[in-house]
């Protein structure tokens, strides 16, 4: 049973990952789900707990994030207020 089980892959670690690079974060989720859960019920996104703080100009901001959503129709982007996303199915 030990030679059937595969082993899972490794992140590669923090220092390999990021020396060099212009990144500035990761982020790797693993697992599953306990109970089923229909996939038109999931977003993927990113979600703040804090205002975005300066932006640049609404007349730049705004274009950009049009020409986004033709790219991805279904993205819901709210920049201001206290809590910014980006969220898409």
């Amino acid at each position: 049973q030990q030679q059937q089980q595969q082993q899972q892959p490794q992140p590669p670690n923090e220092k390999s990952y990021f020396d060099g690079k212009k990144r500035k974060f990761q982020a790797i989720v693993q697992g599953h789900f306990l109970h089923p859960l229909p996939m038109n019920e999931t977003v993927t996104g990113q979600t703040f707990d804090r205002p975005a703080g300066k932006l640049p100009a609404r007349w730049i901001v705004t274009p950009f994030v049009k020409f986004i959503s033709t790219l991805a129709p279904q993205l819901e982007a709210k920049l201001d207020g206290s809590s910014p996303r980006f969220l898409t199915p």
